[in-house]
């Protein structure tokens, strides 16, 4: 059969579909994978793939950190003023909500949603290259970034059967449980603002949006089962393989390090939404000083500009996780559910700043402390001292070892990506419509 993989314009939203792409491909199945960016389309073909640019690189993927403020303009409109109190009222909610508010905000960004007029070259990205190469092609099976609106789309428009890959808990459907049970509640709330994002797109096509178009047939969950919320939905677990492109192994990774070494690394995307640096750089460097280990930093010039390196600390722009995490004592990160599943795949401790804008950083946060595998840095206040003492706790504690092998254990139960191509197959041809 024939799936087509969409994903948002950036690397960081097709590492996660790779793996189970390649199980596919190696199972006979032809698979593209599109996008619009060429950071997104280029780790598709280092990972074997064959790659369909839809839309127009140069009008969709300016500088997300310049554009926080428009941003914020859209999301207003998506009247999630009265979302934002009503879920207050439970710090759980709450906690959920603010992760999807910044899930949101990304939407926003690549949505010609209330607010604001799209100009066509979006609208390329959004549908119209999707739908022209879906209708070409004819694929079976479309599986779909949950951020990636056009998608459900395209599938509706050639008949493909649909489901969305859970890079992160699905607050998506959620919410929407959420909502009707506040109105079933009698209780005012207001329109679901994955439904009114949605609907300019369905209706360039003349589609009435519904749960389907929503949710997909199912969902391909890419969590272990205790950070899944219960949202009653079909979904298809698969384990989430590390993947980060392939390279060349460096020489220096060739020998074992000679006294504990620990990875920082705050994740690509972060490097586009904070335009001036991520603002904890300072004090995490500060925090490593002086110590006895070796820190690989995978931190690129913008986010340096203007900070002292120290002498235990080695910066790279890149270095794959599954090259370096092997060789490390302990990683600190941003929470990003790729680098926590790597870090749980090598048995590795973490940390993970608690401030941290990450979109499913709650979540992985809390399960990671749950499981004894690492800390949540204490870096609201920036107190060095602080938390310079946990990362030595997790360095020298050999319970947080421990935990770390609970995770993996956790990750391993899960079936692989070759595992679950059958059901993949059953549910295609069940949900395929050649009618449309």
């Amino acid at each position: 059969m024939r799936i087509l993989i969409t994903a948002l314009p950036g690397a960081a939203h097709v590492y996660p579909i790779v793996p189970l792409a390649s199980a596919l491909q190696s199972a006979g199945h032809e698979v593209r994978l599109a996008s619009a960016h060429r950071d997104a389309l280029d780790v598709a073909v280092a990972g074997g793939l064959t790659a369909v640019r839809s839309g127009h690189e140069e009008e969709v993927y300016a500088d997300f950190g310049l554009e926080r403020d428009d941003i914020a303009r859209r999301l207003e409109a998506l009247e999630l003023g009265r979302l934002t109190e009503e879920f207050a009222r439970d710090a759980r909610d709450t906690e959920l909500w603010e992760s999807y508010r910044e899930v949101l905000s990304v939407m926003t960004y690549y949505s010609p949603g209330p607010g604001r007029t799209a100009t066509p070259a979006e609208y390329g990205l959004m549908v119209d290259d999707l739908v022209t190469f879906a209708r070409s092609w004819q694929p079976d099976l479309v599986l779909w970034d949950p951020a990636m609106l056009a998608s459900p789309i395209a599938a509706r428009a050639c008949g493909a059967a649909h489901a969305r890959y859970l890079w992160g808990p699905d607050y998506f459907t959620w919410t929407r449980n959420r909502l009707a049970g506040l109105a079933a509640a009698g209780r005012p709330t207001v329109k679901d603002p994955l439904t009114s994002l949605l609907e300019p797109l369905a209706e360039r096509y003349g589609y009435t949006v519904d749960d389907e178009m929503l949710l997909g047939n199912w969902s391909v969950d890419l969590l272990p089962p205790a950070m899944r919320l219960p949202t009653g939905t079909l979904g298809v677990p698969v384990r989430r393989v590390p993947f980060t492109g392939a390279s060349l192994l460096p020489d220096w990774l060739y020998e074992p390090p000679t006294r504990p070494r620990v990875a920082l690394t705050l994740g690509v995307s972060n490097r586009a939404v904070f335009s001036d640096g991520e603002p904890l750089i300072p004090s995490l460097l500060e925090m490593v000083s002086g110590l006895d280990i070796e820190v690989i930093a995978t931190l690129d010039q913008s986010q340096l500009a203007g900070k002292r390196l120290p002498e235990n600390v080695r910066a790279f722009d890149f270095v794959p996780l599954n090259q370096l995490l092997p060789t490390c004592s302990a990683v600190i990160h941003h929470g990003g559910g790729g680098t926590f599943a790597a870090a749980a795949a090598h048995q590795v401790p973490q940390l993970i700043p608690f401030n941290d804008s990450g979109m499913e950083a709650a979540t992985t946060t809390r399960y990671l402390v749950e499981r004894g595998a690492g800390l949540i840095l204490d870096a609201e206040g920036t107190d060095v001292d602080a938390m310079r003492k946990q990362l030595i706790r997790v360095l020298e504690e050999p319970e947080f070892r421990a935990g770390a092998g609970r995770l993996h254990e956790d990750y391993l139960a899960i079936p692989g990506p070759n595992e679950v191509v059958p059901t993949l197959e059953k549910l295609t041809m069940r949900h395929r419509r050649r009618d449309a």
